[in-house]
């Protein structure tokens, strides 16, 4: 019988390699530069590092020019990027932005937008940049009332005849309709009277009913009212727009088919509140007279009526005498023209008059809420 005899098996175990501190020995686990490269990172300032991790910031103030009160809403903006912040209610706002120089921007509805260059941004330092802006004005001849809104004049394709506040108050009358006479293409307006309070007639475009109303509708601050706007004081008008085609009728339905006097009157703003005092005199006198005869060429006249008609009566080669003025002439007449008296009734029923007007206006709000009273009181004599 044989006998196996087994011999361990022999494992190798990897040595040790020490890392050699000559200066001049190679590392075999790490290129140099790496190592460099880490040394520097280790030896680097902390401060510099957290200066680069810290933004800066941009803080301000937004404020009307009329007043200096603070405006909410603003939109502040960092050109060139998508950075924007809104104002609130005490007017503030705060970006966060990296270290430089920035332009920034503040846009808001109703102001005019400013902009302000150069601002500069430093590490963990606020910067303060305040805005002035100033309110935006939009001028009526620009903007019209179409009935659902407002639209810029350029832009309406219907029929829409706009009179603004200034050519209101060019005429010194007590309603508004008598002073865009005139103004309004294809709108006739008469007067039913010359005394203040007198109403008028208006008539766009004709008249399209026999029997029942030929009157416009009337609105009132987009409220449609009855009756006319003779009631109102021509100096709270801001302006009157008349709708005479179809985009009229669209809008007010059957109310509208004789045409739209819109009227928008004059509103409060933010700001402080402001008084003022309006006051005017004026004269009236008749601007032409009818060129009618006098006494002696209306007798003259009627007495030739007569010699053409066979019936004025006188002896033969004289051209007037008492007979015939007896027959053309009540005996009246003949007594005014024997002593030689003329009557002008048109002397009689016109003669001078004049206007003094005085109208107190308080106007003024804030952001939320807007008011105008105004009183107004003509005598006309």
């Amino acid at each position: 019988m044989t006998q196996v005899v087994r011999t361990p098996r022999l494992t190798r175990t990897p040595s040790i390699r020490t890392l050699d501190t000559h200066p001049n020995a190679r590392l075999p686990f790490m290129p140099r530069w790496l190592l460099l490269a880490g040394l520097l990172a280790l030896f680097l300032p902390s401060t510099r590092l957290a200066a680069q991790a810290e933004p800066g910031r941009v803080t301000g103030t937004v404020t009307a020019i009329e007043g200096g009160t603070p405006i909410a809403g603003v939109h502040v903006t960092v050109l060139g990027t998508p950075l924007t912040a809104e104002t609130n209610e005490q007017g503030r706002y705060t970006i966060a932005l990296a270290p430089g120089m920035y332009r920034l921007r503040a846009s808001s509805i109703g102001f005019t937008p400013v902009a302000m260059d150069s601002v500069p941004v430093a590490a963990g330092k606020p910067t303060t940049a305040d805005f002035q802006m100033k309110r935006q004005t939009v001028t009526l001849e620009q903007v019209v009332v179409v009935g659902y809104g407002s639209q810029a004049k350029r832009d309406v394709t219907g029929s829409v005849a706009s009179v603004t506040a200034e050519q209101i108050q060019q005429i010194p009358t007590t309603n508004a309709l008598d002073a865009i006479k005139g103004r309004v293409a294809g709108v006739d307006i008469t007067s039913g009277g010359y005394k203040p309070g007198d109403g008028v007639t208006v008539r766009i475009r004709g008249a399209r009913s026999i029997k029942a109303s030929n009157d416009p509708l009337y609105v009132l601050d987009g409220i449609p009212i009855a009756g006319g706007i003779g009631d109102l004081n021509p100096s709270d008008i801001a302006s009157i727009e008349v709708l005479k085609d179809a985009s009229a009728t669209a809008i007010y339905g059957s109310r509208g088919a004789n045409g739209v006097v819109l009227v928008t009157t004059r509103r409060g703003t933010a700001g402080r509140t402001r008084i003022t005092y309006d006051t005017y005199a004026a004269s009236q006198r008749a601007a032409k007279k009818v060129s009618v005869f006098d006494g002696p060429a209306f007798a003259e006249y009627k007495r030739e009526a007569y010699r053409a008609a066979g019936v004025y009566k006188c002896p033969a080669g004289v051209a007037q005498c008492a007979a015939g003025d007896a027959d053309a002439f009540y005996s009246q007449e003949l007594a005014a023209l024997n002593a030689g008296i003329s009557t002008d009734w048109q002397d009689i029923i016109v003669r001078p008059g004049s206007q003094l007007n005085n109208q107190l206006s308080v106007a003024g709000g804030n952001d939320r809420t807007q008011y105008a009273v105004s009183g107004n009181l003509m005598r006309q004599i």
